[in-house]
């Protein structure tokens, strides 16, 4: 009778610890959503272009016309949605990194994009010259928490999400973490 409750012990705890070693990402660089059911989805990383747009007003040859000009500079992300679907509520993300910084809450940034016709934006800075420039440097408008979770991942909670499209930006200026909440 020891023997099969120390077999059925044993096996519970290897279970269990196998299911811990999945959660984390298998490589440096590479992040995960756990999933309700304590799976993990590996999220897909994208490019990040910096564009300018500007309406035509300056180029009408009428004196002050230049008066009524905007520009705006964007980050732009390809396509409408990303590949990863989160359901809306608390999101928990697992990142893993080569080196842990002590800095993480300043360097690990989640930020909300608009979706348009073909891409998803996010205004960086607007300006006009009759309301001079507005700009937002801040990459991170996501509450989040940031602890660190194993000898080299971080976890990341967004307590609560609303639905629409995310990036997760750590590290790398031009490619961040997408994910759709639905």
């Amino acid at each position: 009778m020891r023997k099969y409750v120390f077999l059925a012990l044993l096996l519970a705890t290897t279970s269990v610890a196998a299911q811990s070693r999945n959660i984390e990402p298998e490589k440096a660089g590479q992040m995960v959503v756990v999933n309700s059911d304590s799976t993990v989805t590996l999220l897909q990383k994208e490019e990040v272009k910096m564009k300018a747009k500007s309406t035509s007003w300056g180029m009408i040859p009428i004196p002050g016309s230049s008066l009524l000009d905007k520009s705006k500079a964007l980050m732009v992300i390809k396509g409408t949605t990303s590949k990863t679907k989160v359901k809306a509520g608390e999101v928990t993300l697992i990142l893993k990194v080569k080196k842990i910084n002590e800095k993480a809450q300043e360097t690990i940034s989640v930020c909300k994009f608009e979706k348009e016709k073909k891409n998803r934006t996010r205004i960086m800075g607007e300006f006009a010259i009759l309301k001079g420039m507005e700009a937002n440097a801040s990459l991170n408008d996501v509450s989040r928490t940031i602890e660190q979770y194993g000898s080299d991942c971080y976890k990341i909670t967004i307590p609560q999400i609303e639905p629409g499209e995310y990036a997760v930006f750590f590290d790398d200026a031009t490619h961040f973490y997408t994910f759709t909440v639905e």
